[in-house]
């Protein structure tokens, strides 16, 4: 609901026509960002590659970005007021995405044979 200009006749929370939207947008970028990076530091970081033993999550990154950039396209483009994890777990695109990257996690972590690919 607070992503929609027109809140005449919301009864939800008082607090939430408070918010501007502009501020939540810039929010939102700000907080895709930090998760971007955050996992791509994750995926290098000493004790990941320690307990995984591989350096090569590195390249799972790329299926956690183009998460990032549907669930926004989602929320920003479509502008529907509809629970955005409803959205998400009906978004094929975005299951496609989910199953593509556990397999490509699945197959550099367990699969020794195929870390030579990497």
């Amino acid at each position: 609901m607070l992503l929609m200009q027109n809140t005449e006749g919301y009864e939800g929370r008082a607090v939430l026509r408070e918010y501007d939207l502009g501020f939540v947008d810039q929010m939102m970028t700000i907080t895709a960002a930090g998760m971007a990076i955050s996992y791509a530091l994750y995926t290098v970081a000493e004790r990941t590659v320690t307990v995984f033993g591989t350096e090569n999550l590195i390249f799972t990154t790329v299926f956690v970005l183009f998460g990032i950039f549907r669930y926004l396209y989602i929320v920003r483009i479509r502008k529907t007021d509809d629970n955005p994890t409803h959205l998400l777990a009906t978004d094929v695109p975005m299951l496609l995405n989910i199953a593509a990257w556990f397999l490509v996690c699945v197959i550099i972590i367990y699969f020794d044979e195929l870390k030579v690919w990497f």
